[in-house]
């Protein structure tokens, strides 16, 4: 797995993820999402009933973007001879995908360990100038539907995938017409395959940065959550990807 540094947009640096022509790794992906997708809800955050093929597209866009985080943080620590060791759960779970995910990446050195909770989302009607300048880092949630908060962790990482002809499923607004496409969320695993969705890593914020003026609780139906409330914070108030890693490794290694 390769990570490329982007071009700045609007001084914005970033990663972008280079996966297809690492087949093993697409596989892994796929088996952790078919294992995973019978055991999630049938619904999602609003209510509206989903597919097994939805469910199964969903859950392998995340178990990819939990392993190509997983792997951008083995590799910087190896690149840095640092003492950080990197675990995610889907590596290590043995209730046969049957509970919740007790974390996404946990982070370990001899004298102490992290959470990095993984946030992804697939965004089909922006430029990445425009995720960078209005999307959010999402942090802990509070969630009527399976009745609890979420704890805070110490990182969250921010994976976005990007739908490359995004255009076509803009809303004409000038005109008054709808888009020329719409997007199903089932075919999440097969525009990707196809190259037509590229995955980044965008970021980060600490649970410092969601815990300041910067962050706040937004509405669940504003990010087309449902009824989970979300803590969140621009991404552009965030940390940009080579920072957020620096952060990582300062803080475990003060610890």
């Amino acid at each position: 797995m390769k990570f490329t540094l982007m071009p700045e947009i609007n001084g914005w640096s970033f990663y972008k993820v280079e996966v297809l022509d690492e087949p093993e790794l697409i596989e892994l992906a796929k088996h952790r999402a078919f294992r995973k997708a019978p055991k999630v809800a049938h619904g999602d955050p609003s209510g509206s009933p989903r597919s097994q093929q939805e469910r199964f597209s969903q859950n392998f866009l995340g178990a990819l973007a939990d392993i190509s985080c997983s792997y951008l943080l083995r590799k910087f620590f190896e690149k840095h001879d640092l003492p950080i060791t990197v675990e995610s759960y889907d590596q290590v779970r043995t209730d046969d995908f049957q509970e919740h995910d007790l974390y996404d990446i946990k982070i370990k050195t001899d004298g102490a360990e992290s959470i990095v909770e993984v946030r992804s989302s697939l965004c089909v009607q922006k430029s990445l100038a425009g995720v960078i300048n209005d999307w959010h880092i999402l942090g802990p949630y509070q969630s009527q539907s399976k009745g609890k908060t979420e704890s805070e962790k110490e990182f969250y990482i921010r994976p976005m995938f990007h739908l490359k002809n995004y255009r076509d499923y803009q809303k004409d607004h000038q005109n008054n017409m709808p888009p020329k496409k719409t997007y199903d969320r089932s075919d999440g695993i097969r525009l990707f395959e196809d190259g037509e969705v590229d995955l980044y890593i965008l970021g980060g914020a600490t649970t410092e940065i969601m815990s300041s003026s910067k962050a706040w609780d937004e509405k669940g139906e504003t990010l087309k959550q449902g009824k989970t409330s979300f803590r969140v914070a621009f991404i552009k108030d965030g940390l940009q990807t080579q920072c957020f890693l620096n952060a990582i490794a300062r803080e475990m290694l003060d610890k």
